[in-house]
């Protein structure tokens, strides 16, 4: 048995002084081929692609805090839509939502590409359920969209109602006739489109158009 020299002293751990934890290179590897697998299946999550997703919320809008969590996450897919170049973290602050829950409620419509960054696919299945105005005050038919192409149908529509209003029917003229959203037509005359306007007026209506939503889980 080997003696110590002299002079050597023995370094004693403080109560402070902890052992420092290292992760084994196969532990390491194993991470990696999970990332890789769900990457493949296009289900990696953005939190496994790059820590910067978990930020903070941005600056606060009302109009979009009013709203519930799953129409803000049907705004920051379209606004990623309009965008691309708008990053998924950037979405996610601007309609006030963290990436992780836009990620949990949008993740069949969002693709990673190799690089790591998420984008929104063309069209979705999520489904929304939306409401349009009926010719009694207060009254409204509620339609479940099941897709990106009908929640934009239903907001072209009421934009082109709330054009009617301001007494403009050319965007209306030009949607197309016989549009069936849920089994229901979409009124697109200048008849229906009046008695339409007068239900708004009468109940005090400010014309939120497809903002007047709520969602449900697909």
């Amino acid at each position: 048995m080997a003696r110590k020299g002299i002079g050597q002293v023995t370094r004693r751990k403080g109560p402070g002084q902890r052992k420092k934890k290292s992760r084994s290179s196969s532990s390491v590897r194993a991470h990696r081929s999970r990332v890789n697998a769900r990457s493949r299946k296009g289900r990696v999550t953005p939190q496994d692609v790059n820590p910067r997703f978990q930020t903070s919320l941005g600056p606060i809008d009302p109009l979009k805090l009013s709203r519930g969590t799953r129409d803000r996450v049907i705004g920051a897919l379209g606004e990623l839509r309009l965008n691309p170049k708008l990053s998924f973290s950037e979405a996610a602050k601007r309609w006030h939502v963290t990436t992780r829950t836009l990620h949990r409620h949008a993740e069949s419509a969002l693709r990673t590409d190799n690089s790591g960054r998420v984008h929104a696919r063309p069209n979705d299945r999520v489904q929304v359920v939306m409401q349009i105005p009926t010719t009694r005050p207060g009254e409204y038919q509620t339609l479940v969209t099941r897709s990106s192409k009908e929640r934009r149908q239903i907001g072209e529509w009421w934009a082109a109602i709330n054009d009617a209003k301001a007494g403009k029917f050319a965007r209306l003229n030009a949607f197309p006739k016989n549009t069936f959203i849920d089994g229901t037509r979409l009124p697109t005359g200048r008849f229906e489109a009046q008695r339409l306007l007068e239900a708004l007026e009468s109940e005090g209506s400010k014309f939120a158009g497809p903002y007047r939503v709520r969602a449900v889980q697909s």
